[in-house]
């Protein structure tokens, strides 16, 4: 991972890391986005093309699993204008 792209990522997700840090944090997270790439697609946005897209046939298949009940999903929401809403408990 570039560093002016780590640093980009902090920024955008208020995080600040000691200089120490950084390496290994910077090594870390290049590892876990390796791992959750499916292929190697240029996103990079080209204001040159009117479209800049990817190809249904390069993303994976999406396919459905088994997971935890709606009920107890929505268990600790409020229920507002139609839509659930999930209390703040950080600031």
């Amino acid at each position: 991972m570039e560093t002016s792209a780590f640093e980009l990522l902090c920024e955008a997700s208020q995080l600040c890391f000691a200089d120490d840090e950084k390496a290994d944090f910077m090594e870390r997270l290049g590892s876990l986005i390796k791992f959750a790439s499916v292929k190697n697609i240029d996103c990079d946005f080209n204001d040159e093309e009117t479209v800049n897209s990817v190809s249904l046939g390069d993303l994976r298949e999406d396919a459905a699993l088994p997971s935890l009940p709606t009920e107890k999903l929505l268990a600790n929401t409020e229920p507002l204008f139609n839509c659930f809403v999930i209390p703040k408990i950080m600031e």
